[in-house]
């Protein structure tokens, strides 16, 4: 028997903190750059839109490459080409992470029309607002504090230390421990 496949994905990615930095006067030759990206890798793009802060991929993606390998791959190339083209000047990178979801066949018109109406649909409603949206409707849990990439663990380990260090109850000259902060294992070592 043949094999035979199908994986339409939705990939959704934003600049760095969310900032407007991707000029709509320039977007045609970026989604272009990012097609040429997918036609290489032996893809198909059924879609490309998105705004000023991100961007939406809806595509085919070839049985040989992995979702998390391909949008590595379409990130890197377009952060050294976007620093390049001199096109995007107050761009910094891309944040860290991505949404990719998987649709059927059935879906692929509905996604096209979402993806192309996406100056209309930010409109009313904010990119963070819209990744909930998605995120929920797909049954995906996630946890607001890292949804997006505004979380430091440096400012939560220094208010850790802050507490372990300006506390009255204290009183050792030097404090020690390891604790753990949203899943980071963190090893604390102070002097007073």
């Amino acid at each position: 028997m043949n094999s035979y496949r199908q994986s339409l994905s939705h990939i959704v990615f934003c600049t760095y903190k969310r900032k407007n930095v991707l000029l709509e006067v320039h977007h045609e030759e970026l989604y272009k750059y990012i097609w040429g990206i997918i036609k290489n890798r032996k893809s198909v793009l059924y879609r490309i839109n998105g705004t000023e802060n991100h961007i939406h991929i809806f595509c085919d993606i070839h049985s040989t490459i992995g979702l998390a390998d391909f949008v590595k791959e379409i990130k890197t190339a377009t952060n050294t080409w976007i620093k390049t083209s001199g096109n995007f000047q107050k761009f910094e990178s891309w944040a860290e992470g991505y949404c990719g979801l998987s649709y059927s066949n059935k879906d692929k018109e509905m996604i096209i029309n979402y993806i192309k109406n996406q100056k209309e649909h930010h409109r009313i409603a904010s990119f963070e607002d819209e990744l909930r949206t998605l995120l929920t409707e797909h049954g995906i849990e996630f946890d607001e504090k890292f949804l997006f990439d505004d979380y430091n663990l440096v400012d939560d380990v220094g208010k850790l230390l802050q507490s372990f260090l300006f506390t009255d109850a204290l009183s050792p000259r030097y404090i020690w421990g390891l604790c753990t902060v949203n899943s980071y294992r963190v090893y604390i070592s102070a002097c007073q």
